[in-house]
């Protein structure tokens, strides 16, 4: 997919899942773009520097019919993180927090076959999101993901099928975590 295309995507993803903000793409070289955020406030506005060159490259594809469900409370990351993995082949459930997402899991414990969740979200944070799955599902694979390294317990990480993944990550690092988790 041509950076010019996938772009404007990108742009026209994140304009449709809020209609309080614009947000704006701007291609400042082939390795990365900013992501702009401009809120109605101009002091809440965020950019983002993400890199590319890694999520050009061939990604491992997901397994046929695996499903994911997704936890995060940040809307912009959920609707980007949905449409990367469906990109990658798998079907997603995406949850705005922990305490829907455990409901659901309860209701469905067999739908899913992978649980992806952020570490930092009010109501109910990223770990006690999935110490409530592994009592839904033992066995269930997760991947939680955080931005800061002392938001993960040494203890959790000590399971077999758990790992981290910190942000910021590339698609391609997204794609090799759920790879190992799903073997």
């Amino acid at each position: 997919m041509k950076i010019s295309h996938w772009l404007t995507k990108m742009k026209t993803k994140l304009r449709q899942f809020d209609d309080r903000f614009i947000a704006a793409l701007q291609s400042e070289s082939i390795n990365s773009f900013t992501q702009e955020a401009i809120f109605p406030d101009p002091q809440r506005s965020t950019a983002v520097n993400l890199p590319l060159v890694k999520a050009l490259s061939p990604l491992p594809m997901g397994q046929q019919r695996a499903t994911i469900l997704l936890v995060d409370d940040d809307v912009a990351v959920r609707v980007i993180t949905t449409e990367l993995l469906q990109e990658m082949g798998y079907a997603v459930l995406p949850f705005d927090n922990g305490i829907e997402a455990v409901r659901y899991a309860k209701q469905h414990p067999e739908i899913f076959d992978l649980l992806i969740t952020d570490m930092r979200m009010p109501l109910m944070n990223g770990v006690a999101v999935a110490e409530a799955f592994l009592l839904i599902r033992p066995d269930l694979p997760i991947l939680l993901i955080s931005g800061y390294l002392e938001d993960v317990p040494d203890n959790i990480l000590s399971r077999s099928r758990l790992s981290c993944l910190l942000k910021p990550y590339s698609q391609r690092d997204l794609a090799i975590q759920i790879r190992l988790l799903l073997q």
